[in-house]
C-alpha cells in the first residue's frame, strides 16, 4: 500500500470523527432547546449508535497510528523480520478499511480488496 492511501484513510476517518461530534452537538442543542439538561456522557449512555461511531473512529486511529510511526499494522516492518504474509495481511487491512469509503472522492480502484 502506498503513503497515499493512509493519508487519504485519515482524512476520511477524520471526517467521520468531525460528522460524529457535530452529531452529538446538535443533538445536545436540540435537547437543551427542549429544556433538557442532558451531558455528552448522558447522551453517549443513551444513543449506542453515536457512542459506536466515536468507538469505530478510535480503533480505525488506532490500527493506523500517528504520522511519527506511519501505519500501526506496518509498524514491527522496520523493527526487525516481516515475513511477506504479514505485508499481505496489512494491505488487506488497509484495503478492508478504505472499503467503507469506497464511494467517497478520492478513493482508488486498486485500494479496493479486489484491486
Amino acid at each position: 500500500m502506498t503513503e497515499d492511501q493512509i493519508i487519504w484513510l485519515r482524512a476520511q476517518i477524520d471526517v467521520d470523527a468531525s460528522n460524529t461530534e457535530a452529531a452529538i452537538a446538535g443533538t445536545l442543542e436540540e435537547l437543551r432547546r427542549d429544556g433538557c439538561s442532558t451531558t455528552r456522557e448522558e447522551l453517549l449512555a443513551v444513543d449506542r449508535a453515536l457512542a459506536r461511531r466515536l468507538r469505530e473512529v478510535e480503533a480505525k486511529r488506532l490500527l493506523l497510528g500517528d504520522d511519527s510511526d506511519g501505519a500501526a499494522v506496518y509498524a514491527v516492518h522496520e523493527r526487525g523480520y516481516w515475513p511477506d504474509e504479514l505485508t499481505r495481511f496489512a494491505d488487506d487491512v488497509l484495503r478492508l478499511l478504505a472499503l467503507p469509503y469506497s464511494d467517497r472522492p478520492g478513493f482508488r480502484q486498486e485500494w479496493a480488496p479486489d484491486g
